[in-house]
């Protein structure tokens, strides 16, 4: 049996008789914007979450201490319209609660996390 493997496709066979396995991939795009939950959340050291944007433009999430000093910037830039994934990492950052702060457009949301070190 022969195996070739070409991106995310594998064609399977003897030359002869082949068959296409491919990978499923999510293709719908997301309806609305947003930030799903932070997961863990209390976290420590790291947490992680996604974004979803329903239309090409300009985002920055962004992670802001209690009193508003950003300390991390997580995305900043034109994205296409899509979910994507983020991690945290806030080894360097106190025990506190930080607010991660998504913008693009008109649209704003914010979601708490807490750091427990």
């Amino acid at each position: 049996s022969e195996t070739l493997t070409f991106e995310n496709n594998m064609i399977v066979g003897d030359g002869f008789n082949t068959f296409g396995l491919s990978r499923e991939r999510n293709l719908s795009q997301p309806k609305a914007y947003g930030i799903g939950d932070a997961y863990p959340n209390p976290f420590n050291p790291v947490t992680s979450f996604e974004y979803t944007m329903p239309e090409d433009g300009m985002v920055k999430v962004a992670v802001h201490d209690i009193s508003g000093r950003m300390v991390a910037e997580l995305a900043d830039g034109y994205m296409s319209a899509g979910t994507y994934p983020v991690t945290l990492d806030a080894s360097e950052l106190s025990s506190g609660i930080y607010m991660v702060h998504m913008i693009s457009g008109d649209f704003r949301t914010m979601q708490k996390v807490m750091l427990i070190k």
